[in-house]
């Protein structure tokens, strides 16, 4: 599971042109939220757990200041657990569909990261960045123009 490099470096994508705000949603639509500012940058994570947990070769995830994040309707639910780099990480979901909506650390409470899936309006999803790509799928080409690393890279 992922954590971003450095949340508080504003990394480049299509997001930072999108209408404010964006919405989104779990796939029941009983939770709905809104992000109200720019990602600080987008991650596509291919570690296993990633893999498990969104029955894919990847995740996509989105950083972002947690003030910038609101749920506009619905409860989440939560659940703990360890990713592979070590670090703990809170798993927040829809209590009724089990989707996923964001992750968060818990010694890192003022930045979360979304589950960019979620969205409402995908066209502003571009991650910059392929982590735990020595786990990625075999069939799967990582794109030449985007940063690439085996494991988690370091923080900066």
């Amino acid at each position: 599971m992922l954590f971003l490099p450095s949340v508080t470096e504003k990394v480049p994508t299509m997001s930072s042109s999108a209408p404010y705000p964006l919405t989104g949603s779990c796939n029941c639509g009983d939770v709905v939220y809104q992000v109200n500012a720019p990602f600080l940058g987008q991650v596509a994570c291919h570690c296993r757990q990633c893999q498990q947990h969104t029955q894919s070769a990847f995740s996509l995830v989105g950083g972002l200041n947690a003030r910038d994040f609101v749920i506009v309707s619905g409860a989440l639910s939560c659940w703990t657990k360890t990713a592979d780099s070590g670090n703990r990480i809170d798993c927040y979901f829809c209590p009724r569909c089990g989707n996923r909506i964001y992750h968060q650390n818990p010694d890192n409470p003022d930045h979360i990261r979304l589950k960019l899936g979620t969205l409402h309006n995908t066209d502003v999803i571009n991650p910059t960045m392929h982590i735990w790509t020595e786990q990625k799928q075999a069939w799967y080409t990582l794109p030449d123009d985007v940063a690439s690393h085996p494991r988690q890279p370091p923080a900066q």
